[in-house]
């Protein structure tokens, strides 16, 4: 498992040095996962690769949870669009973010429509990563909820590169990987910039705390994420 991250920083740090530091050190702690190794990755057999699909699926599928909460104590009208907007940009412009993962795990020969009906793969701590973003949430203020609403956007920009270079090591098609590829474009941390910059000035301690928790929180879960499919070639040489 890896290390948590804590920043601590001066009154005279700014917001941008503070997103700069902390996105270098997890991005340190990310590269330190097998799961992002990519001479590690292009082992997995296929059994391996499907696991990872349907248990990611989870890990992303259930963020209209998040939003959900989001949309429910937006606090203005001008909160209100950076929520809808985020919600409309997952529908896309030909094709939903959905269908592009529909594309990519019946690249691998998975039934995904199946796996969000039964639920299979929803392993506890996929449900603990989504459960603990909704308990969070609920405990904290709005300043805080936008904080970790922020840096869970943020975070969209430095995950993806390296999921789409995971992704690749599978050996499909570019148009299988679009999923991952549309992904690594998302602007959505950008839209949260403002009032995170306002909240920054009134009390930094508020932003620094709900991003704490949503990297270390990730960090995490990609962690056990990586363990879960490893240990999955072991245990099946076991019962081979």
């Amino acid at each position: 498992m890896v290390d948590s991250i804590e920043i601590t920083l001066t009154k005279q740090d700014s917001l941008e040095e503070f997103v700069k530091s902390i996105d270098l050190i997890y991005k340190d702690k990310l590269q330190k996962i097998d799961l992002f190794d990519p001479q590690k990755s292009s082992l997995l057999s296929l059994e391996q690769k499907q696991l990872f699909c349907k248990v990611f699926y989870h890990l992303r599928g259930h963020f209209h949870d998040f939003l959900w909460v989001m949309g429910n104590f937006l606090p203005n009208e001008q909160l209100e669009q950076i929520v809808l907007t985020n919600i409309s940009e997952e529908f896309g412009m030909r094709c939903s973010h959905e269908q592009l993962y529909v594309r990519f795990a019946e690249a691998l020969g998975v039934d995904i429509i199946d796996e969000i009906k039964e639920q299979d793969y929803y392993l506890d701590f996929a449900k603990a990563f989504n459960h603990g973003h909704i308990k969070w949430l609920l405990d904290h203020d709005w300043e805080h909820k936008m904080s970790a609403f922020s840096a869970y956007e943020r975070l969209d920009n430095v995950d993806y590169p390296y999921l789409f270079d995971l992704a690749k090591t599978f050996e499909l098609s570019d148009y299988d990987l679009s999923f991952f590829r549309v992904h690594t474009m998302v602007q959505h941390f950008e839209n949260t910039a403002e009032q995170i910059g306002n909240i920054w000035e009134s009390n930094k301690e508020k932003v620094m705390l709900g991003f704490h928790f949503i990297y270390n929180h990730q960090l995490k879960m990609w962690s056990t994420l990586s363990e879960t499919v490893f240990k999955h070639s072991y245990e099946s040489q076991l019962v081979a």
